[in-house]
């Protein structure tokens, strides 16, 4: 279209010339040129236009085909992501499921485990509590009877001649307990015997005093006998054991007609 308003004004030109070889200049020009756009300019518009018009079906295809292509691979990734979170949702719900399951087994059997050893738990408390009152109470009846038992014995005697258990003439002193009840007659004055009652084992404190007669009448003023010996003797059975450590004598004055006394004293 351009072309064409351009050759318009040119020819106009020519025919208002009036040098004839300057028309046939132009003339011939204006062959050339119209050859020139004949042969070469409209081949080339026209292959112009037809490269265009291919460039843009070929655009118009790719463009097309970019857009199927996203369109697809949209359609296929929203696909993928719905089956992904599908399946994980199926997987969390089956895991869920499988935990629960699993907590509610291991319940049941911590609760048949408690119950079963909930009667055996109580049981060994029970004895053991019963264990524990037994020997509170072994030991609070053992208290008691430690504080209702005591032994106070004391005896006499004025005289003593001969080899053997001292006799007592009298008891003055018989305050014997056993755990709250009375015992009399643990000490004989006949035998000289003390004798622990059943029930009053233990610790005892034993004490004696002596005045010692250092010369022997039936020995005479010149030939004085051996000086007397006192001394704690036990016996357990047929065993008699004489307490050395309790022994007391005396040998001052044994040749002193006037017979000297000698208090001694021993505590056991």
């Amino acid at each position: 279209m351009r072309i064409s308003q351009v050759l318009v004004p040119v020819l106009l030109l020519c025919m208002t010339s009036a040098d004839d070889s300057v028309t046939k200049i132009m003339k011939e020009n204006i062959e050339h040129i119209s050859r020139f756009l004949k042969k070469e300019l409209v081949p080339d518009v026209q292959n112009n236009n037809k490269y265009i018009s291919e460039s843009m079906n070929l655009t118009l295809k790719t463009a097309n085909e970019i857009l199927e292509y996203v369109d697809n691979s949209m359609a296929e990734t929203a696909d993928k992501v719905q089956n992904t979170f599908e399946n994980m949702s199926n997987k969390l719900t089956n895991n869920f499921k499988e935990i629960q399951e699993k907590d509610s087994t291991n319940l049941k059997a911590l609760q048949k485990l408690f119950t079963d050893n909930e009667e055996t738990i109580v049981e060994d408390f029970t004895r053991k509590l019963n264990d524990v009152v037994a020997k509170m109470e072994t030991r609070l009846k053992q208290h008691e009877d430690f504080m209702t038992t005591s032994v106070a014995v004391c005896a006499e005697a004025f005289s003593h001649m001969s080899r053997g258990t001292v006799k007592y003439s009298s008891v003055f002193l018989d305050n014997v307990f056993i755990k709250g009840e009375s015992v009399p007659g643990v000490l004989d004055p006949k035998s000289g015997d003390f004798i622990v009652p059943p029930g009053g084992d233990g610790i005892y404190h034993i004490s004696f005093g002596v005045l010692i007669d250092t010369v022997s009448p039936r020995a005479g003023i010149s030939k004085a006998r051996m000086p007397p010996r006192f001394a704690v003797k036990s016996s357990h059975g047929h065993k008699i054991t004489l307490h050395k450590q309790s022994q007391v004598t005396a040998t001052v004055g044994v040749e002193n007609q006037f017979k000297d006394l000698a208090p001694a004293s021993r505590s056991l």
